[in-house]
């Protein structure tokens, strides 16, 4: 997600095994606890190492201004009397005899001062964010970002709050204690068009750090600032619309507790809005604000498809862009793990013609997220599982099944998990013809118990329904493919399995469907 160097980690809890088992539907005790897959664990950590990465980021490519005619000039250009901006106190000079021009009364020598902080904020690695706080000039600092202060001073001032709130947690607190919130949605209405993009680049790494800081953003009517820009005649710049698409991102980013959606229903027209911009930036970070709105209870999905931005979510699909296809999908997953009726939704957006093709995508990341909205729709009612009859999926599904990575074999796993367990007789016998009892077999031999559960269980049903078709006395199908598969040798094994509920259900799926075969081959013995 590839406004690369951006954000930042937002920390959550690991959920446990048993609160990941429950997001199954019906493998597990209570039907509505568990009535859809959500793989949490494996979104959370990949939601972790987006976030590392791209929650906060650092202004280093923005232009020089030139410190006496206030025009905006390439790095190392030269004034119109051919000094350097920064000779005045550059050139080597340490940041603590810089500091003493920050209290100048003459303006340019202010400003080349806040420059020289600003410049040595921008250092691509190790700034020295503790440095300048150790100095106590940070709430000179914020005070520039004041009504009446020369807008020169005002955006190399918010430049350094920008690279200051892009480091630790600590570090951004430090800033806001000193109120620079207050002050930087002020300049959002600036009559500069690089000060209003500095002041919101600034509030999304702010937003960044955590629920906390979103919240007293919030508190700071945060909302009604980003809204007398996007609300404005005046149509925002490229360079506006991306800082602003990426702090509404990190507005809907946090989760515990997520975002008050009421507070963030007038931002949506223009998120909306935002959904067909042509800047490939701008698109990806609004699919992922909105991929965070629908990550949690199914009221969170309704105010999702209320906004009826599933169509265009599902067109995205068809973008050749990896990067803007990714949380186009995570989005409608997210929507799948709701009620029947909001899969309906998404199903009724003909989202399964582009997945069936994302199923075979070179991205692996890409084949996963789609098995995973998949078995999410499997987890819905048989009418729904026949879509995915319908629609030639499995025979794609085995495919790549028997071929890809571990993480993509789980989540099919789970998706004919899901139909053994929901789907009628009939859906459960077409979906067997398609082959996938013999990796299903391959599969049991994996270390992950969440897997090996979802396969026994699966197994069991399909067990069931293969005794009723034969009747008593007559030899189970399934029973004697998984055998040929060398899935009752594997069974064997579980039954040495160190989780107790893995070796009950191993011993009791050889007990109900294999005991009486095992008993002729000792007698033949």
């Amino acid at each position: 997600r590839n406004a690369f160097s951006r954000n930042k980690m937002a920390v959550g809890g690991q959920p446990t095994f048993t609160h990941r088992l429950k997001s199954y539907k019906g493998l597990f005790p209570t039907q509505e606890e568990s009535r859809k897959h959500r793989s949490e664990e494996d979104l959370e950590l990949r939601k972790r190492k987006r976030e590392e990465q791209f929650s906060k980021r650092r202004n280093i490519g923005q232009p020089e201004v030139d410190a006496k005619s206030g025009v905006v000039i390439d790095e190392g250009n030269k004034t119109e009397n051919g000094e350097n901006t920064n000779a005045i106190i550059d050139g080597g000079t340490p940041l603590s005899e810089v500091i003493n021009h920050l209290y100048s009364t003459d303006n340019n020598t202010k400003l080349a001062a806040v420059c020289s902080i600003r410049k040595a904020l921008s250092k691509a690695q190790n700034p020295p964010i503790d440095e300048v706080l150790d100095l106590g000039v940070l709430p000179t600092i914020v005070q520039m970002l004041q009504p009446g202060t020369d807008p020169k001073i005002q955006f190399e001032a918010c430049w350094v709050i920008t690279n200051v709130c892009s480091g630790t947690s600590e570090q951004t607190h430090k800033a806001v204690e000193y109120g620079c919130v207050q002050a930087l949605i002020a300049l959002i209405a600036s009559d500069a068009l690089h000060i209003q993009e500095q002041a919101v680049w600034a509030l999304g790494n702010i937003l960044g750090d955590g629920v906390e800081l979103r919240d007293f953003c919030f508190k700071n009517n945060i909302v009604q600032g980003f809204l007398e820009v996007l609300d404005s005649p005046q149509h925002p710049s490229l360079q506006l619309r991306k800082n602003l698409a990426w702090a509404i991102s990190n507005l809907c980013r946090h989760k515990n507790p997520p975002s008050d959606l009421q507070k963030l229903h007038p931002l949506f027209n223009h998120m909306k809005t935002f959904l067909f911009d042509e800047n490939m930036e701008v698109l990806v970070d609004t699919l992922w604000a909105w991929s965070y709105l629908c990550d949690g209870a199914n009221n969170r999905i309704e105010v999702v498809i209320e906004a009826g931005i599933c169509p265009r979510l599902v067109e995205v699909l068809l973008n050749p862009e990896k990067k803007a296809i990714l949380p186009a999908l995570r989005t409608l997953g997210n929507i799948v793990t709701g009620s029947d009726d909001q899969t309906e939704h998404v199903l009724e957006c003909n989202v399964l013609e582009p997945i069936k093709n994302l199923m075979l995508h070179d991205n692996a990341t890409i084949k996963k997220e789609s098995c995973w909205l998949l078995s999410n729709i499997a987890a819905g009612n048989q009418q729904q599982i026949q879509q995915l009859l319908d629609h030639d999926l499995f025979p794609r599904a085995v495919q790549i099944f028997k071929n890809s990575e571990f993480k993509i074999k789980k989540e099919i796993c789970w998706m004919v998990g899901n139909i053994t367990n929901g789907g009628s007789p009939q859906q459960v016998r077409s979906v067997m013809e398609f082959g996938f009892i013999p990796p299903l077999c391959d599969m049991l031999s994996s270390d992950d118990g969440q897997v090996l559960t979802v396969i026994l269980e699966g197994f069991q049903q399909i067990l069931r329904f293969g005794q009723v078709d034969v009747g008593k006395g007559g030899t189970n199908p399934y029973a004697l493919e998984i055998e040929e598969a060398g899935g009752l040798d594997a069974l064997e094994k579980l039954q040495h399995h160190p989780n107790g509920d893995i070796y009950q259900q191993a011993f009791k799926i050889i007990d109900d469907f294999f005991q009486e075969e095992e008993v002729e081959d000792r007698s033949d013995d």
